[in-house]
């Protein structure tokens, strides 16, 4: 890998910096917001789920804007950093004011609250959607990239801990009997922090990952490209789904501390207890974040992704049947919950680069900014239906802010929410999981043809045609499912396909061209990209010059042994093959199988029990036969031919394995024959069968 490409220390602190400085309001908001709203500003807890519902929609609503804007507006330090910067001191500003109890009547207040924290997530929206997309573009390299993230959870995870242990101290400090004017003074110094580790972000990162041009495309180009894109869909729902479960966890955990755990009494000791309970779930994000690391050198991503949710169901579930009261057993689970909450968030936004990396390769445009900031409309859009979930739940069930003493029903409810509703969450995710497909395998093939078409300036926008131009527009605004010949708009003679696994690789004839014999790549046999060539010039006498009609003709390739496998023939040399283990990689340089005038179209083949052959065909003006295969038995390793049997066939032989026996394929007559009778829709083909 290019060493440019590679992250060093001080960049991946200086990125998880830039979500430690998001992470510290986000805390406030996620951790005490819901209970300052309705047991310090006075608000009741309906009013307080319908304003998280209606706000957070409308922010969420701002996301894919803000993605749009960010992947189109470039200055000298990128498309996504300068945000950071730019919305800073509002961002700073604005967390106060959120936290601030102005005299107003109860509609003043409320309207005072849905104003200062509308504009909060509005100014986060501007912050966090540029500062997710950075991650995407600061390198290439998937191990990297997933270090950085791990690097990011952990330094948030750090940050959370500093709001969950210090918040409820300072606004006692500060505030003494007055907790509004404490936690105006505590968002001040949280707010001031934030400046600091954003200015720190800006200054220490660099995005290094850009289009082969820029965006061009219109918005509603961009918004079909994305919802097109499988597997970003997915993904939207993983993080709408946990964004869900750890909202609804977080706004519940006052509640269940100061309600159940110390039967609403206020204290010295219970604030103590409080800031140690909030605390025990934050450490265990800590350790978390940095045990995903570890896991991910280790194991596969995808499978710690659905392990770790299915482990939280447990988790929860045993939580709600643990009475509150009993101490030593309730921190533990709370610091399991945290820690395996965090472990797979790494995974988790990853897997949103992924889809991105993915959503270029399928569809030739990259929309970083957009998808990014689809997925945060999707954690928005989670965050508004728990937090209105915990308000709506909150009222349902009858809880009354200052009672001592709630009734059973909200006793239940409480516990509900922070253990119940988020495990049906975390199973949902465990489901959804297994409809992800861009595991390690399949990101190894999608980065090396990202690179490929980087460093050759491959751009769909670069073709010389208006034609081929409105015809790639055409074939974009597909959706998966559908295709439109011709699904390649160039001359790819004579192509031969083979399967392996999930992957389709396709060679073709190059004739007197070098680098010789292309390498495409699909997984869906619609969408191809060149990978490689088989050889960079040809090793044959002569071809150091043109060669009228001669070169090479009609390739096949086959998969077997763990190797792709080409043969093909020269007009006046003979049969060669190469193979490979790496179809990114070196191929072997040819071998003649066998030396010939006139021997073409050749196709090896390998029986289930190890057997080789070669079939091949005639060319009539050099070899003087026509209308004939020819069968060889070959060496399992293709280092030569043996035995030799002959069919009453013409050109192009294809075989095919079927339901245990071989056919071989080819067409009856001529081929300016066959030409002709295609033009009528009237060609004939002629199939021989074995055993």
């Amino acid at each position: 890998m290019n060493h440019d490409n590679k992250l060093s220390f001080a960049e991946k602190l200086g990125y998880g910096m830039g979500d430690a400085a998001c992470g510290i309001v986000y805390s406030s908001v996620t951790m005490f917001l819901t209970w300052f709203y309705t047991d310090i500003y006075g608000l009741s807890a309906a009013a307080v789920g319908v304003m998280f519902l209606v706000t957070r929609v409308l922010d969420a609503i701002t996301d894919p804007l803000t993605g749009i804007v960010a992947d189109r507006v470039k200055t000298r330090w990128g498309h996504f950093r300068p945000w950071l910067i730019w919305f800073a001191v509002p961002y700073a500003v604005l967390a106060v004011m959120t936290f601030t109890t102005p005299e107003f009547g109860a509609s003043g207040k409320l309207v005072y609250a849905y104003l200062t924290y509308t504009l909060l997530m509005l100014c986060y929206t501007f912050i966090n959607i540029p500062y997710c997309a950075l991650g995407g573009v600061i390198t290439r390299d998937e191990k990297d990239r997933l270090s950085a993230q791990s690097y990011r959870f952990t330094i948030s995870s750090l940050a959370g801990l500093m709001v969950s242990v210090a918040t409820l101290f300072l606004v006692d400090f500060f505030g003494k009997e007055n907790k509004q004017f404490g936690f105006q003074a505590t968002m001040g110094i949280m707010g001031a922090i934030a400046i600091v580790m954003l200015a720190f972000c800006f200054f220490s990162t660099k995005e290094r990952v850009a289009p082969a041009v820029e965006q061009q495309g219109s918005i509603r180009e961009d918004l079909r490209q994305l919802l097109a894109n499988d597997q970003w869909r997915i993904v939207a729902i993983i993080t709408f789904f946990s964004s869900m479960a750890g909202v609804m966890r977080s706004a519940a955990t006052l509640y269940y501390a100061t309600y159940l755990m110390l039967g609403g009494v206020e204290s010295a000791a219970g604030t103590a207890m409080k800031s140690a309970f909030v605390s025990t779930s934050v450490v265990g994000t800590i350790i978390g974040s940095i045990a995903a690391g570890w896991l991910a050198k280790r194991y596969r991503a995808v499978s710690l992704f659905k392990n770790i949710n299915l482990l939280l169901v447990l988790v929860g579930v045993v939580m709600f049947f643990v009475p509150p009261t009993w101490l030593p057993v309730v921190f533990p689970l709370y610091f399991l919950v945290g820690f395996f909450h965090q472990m797979y968030q790494p995974f988790k936004w990853n897997m949103m680069a992924n889809a991105a990396d993915y959503g270029e390769w399928k569809f030739g445009r990259r929309i970083t900014g957009l998808s990014y900031s689809g997925n945060l409309f999707a954690l928005k859009m989670g965050m508004a239906v728990a937090g209105a979930a915990v308000g709506f739940s909150l009222g349902l069930f009858g809880y009354q802010a200052g009672v001592t003493a709630q009734t059973p029903l909200a006793t239940m409810g409480i516990v509900g929410l922070l253990t119940l509703g988020p495990s049906l969450s975390y199973l949902l995710l465990w489901w959804l999981a297994r409809f992800y497909k861009l595991d390690d395998k399949m990101m190894q093939t999608i980065q090396r043809e990202l690179s490929m078409r980087q460093q050759q300036g491959h751009s769909e926008t670069h073709l010389p045609l208006n034609a081929f131009r409105k015809r790639l527009e055409e074939m974009r605004n597909m959706t998966p499912s559908e295709y439109q010949n011709p699904i390649l708009c160039a001359d790819y003679s004579d192509p031969d396909i083979v399967r392996v696994g999930d992957d389709f690789f396709m060679v073709s004839s190059s004739f007197n061209h070098v680098p010789a014999l292309p390498i495409l790549h699909s997984t869906d046999l619609v969408n191809w990209t060149i990978i490689n060539h088989v050889m960079d010039e040809l090793p044959l006498p002569g071809y150091d010059r043109y060669q009228p009609g001669k070169g090479v003709w009609a390739p096949s390739i086959r998969w077997h042994d763990g190797k792709l496998w080409v043969c093909f023939s020269t007009p006046d040399e003979g049969i060669f093959i190469c193979h490979t283990e790496d179809p990114w990689g070196e191929w072997s340089a040819p071998h003649c199988l066998r030396e010939a005038r006139g021997w073409i179209d050749p196709c090896p083949f390998w029986d289930d029990n190890g057997q080789a052959w070669l079939v091949h065909a005639f060319a009539h003006s050099r070899s003087g036969i026509k209308h004939k295969l020819q069968l060889f038995a070959m060496a399992p390793d293709a280092a030569n031919c043996w035995a030799k049997g002959r069919l009453s066939m013409t050109a192009a032989a294809i075989y095919l394995p079927l339901r245990g026996q071989r056919f071989i394929n080819a067409p009856v007559g001529t081929t300016s024959l066959l030409l002709r009778a295609g033009l009528k829709m009237a060609g004939r083909r002629y199939c021989a069968r074995a055993r």
